[in-house]
């Protein structure tokens, strides 16, 4: 608001601006920041690591020359993706863009998704998605999306099983559920779970900033779509 005196009487002229949409965009600006930092840390490590054991005398011999270059490949690959994926996101979060869409087979998208996993000795993963089921949408940030719940069902996930689902309703409607058999969440928890930075007792001891969930979260909405925890 601003007030602006006339010269020569009392009168004055109040000039009210509504700044929501630049404070929506500068908001967008520093929660694009957050996601990259976040993000683009762990194959940024990933490959790091990798040319130090190549330095330090594993590319003379040739079967780890070949394992170290081939993690570098895999993580270079993946760090492309998940820039062209925070780039799509954030031009979504300032509404100057809608993610392209084409046309994704899910049981494929979700058999990618579980090779990239690391599971604990002895958990089972099961896909229960029929094949034929297929969504347009983006595929980078769905995947994204499924990635970060599939991590964080393997992280907490010592024994059992973890179930990804999918199906359509009579409404063609998709639904896909990440489950597992994990220790859980306290009820008192999952309110905060998409709030920036909130770690729970569970992952305070972990490395994170607590970024996944919420960028997750964003992703799916900037799909037209939502997310729930139960």
């Amino acid at each position: 608001v601003t007030g602006i005196p006339a010269m020569r009487s009392d009168a004055v002229l109040l000039v009210i601006t509504d700044a929501s949409e630049r404070e929506r965009r500068w908001r967008a600006e520093r929660e694009f920041v957050d996601n990259a930092a976040h993000e683009l840390r762990t194959p940024l490590a990933a490959i790091t690591s990798a040319i130090e054991r190549l330095q330090a005398g594993a590319r003379d011999v040739p079967e780890k020359r070949d394992r170290f270059l081939g993690h570098i490949q895999h993580e270079s690959q993946r760090l492309n993706r998940l820039a062209s994926s925070l780039l799509v996101l954030a031009r979504a979060q300032t509404r100057e863009e809608h993610p392209r869409a084409e046309p994704i087979p899910v049981r494929e998208l979700l058999e990618d998704v579980a090779l990239g996993l690391e599971l604990n000795p002895g958990v089972e993963l099961e896909l229960d998605c029929p094949r034929g089921i297929v969504v347009r949408t983006n595929r980078e940030l769905l995947e994204h999306a499924l990635v970060n719940l599939a991590s964080n069902a393997a992280r907490h996930t010592d024994r059992g099983r973890i179930r990804f689902g999918a199906r359509i309703d009579s409404e063609q409607t998709l639904t896909i559920e990440v489950e597992d058999t994990g220790a859980g969440i306290a009820p008192a928890e999952i309110d905060r779970l998409f709030d920036r930075f909130y770690r729970g007792p569970t992952e305070e001891r972990r490395s994170g900033f607590g970024l996944g969930l919420p960028i997750t979260k964003e992703a799916v909405e900037a799909l037209g779509g939502r997310i729930e925890i139960e």
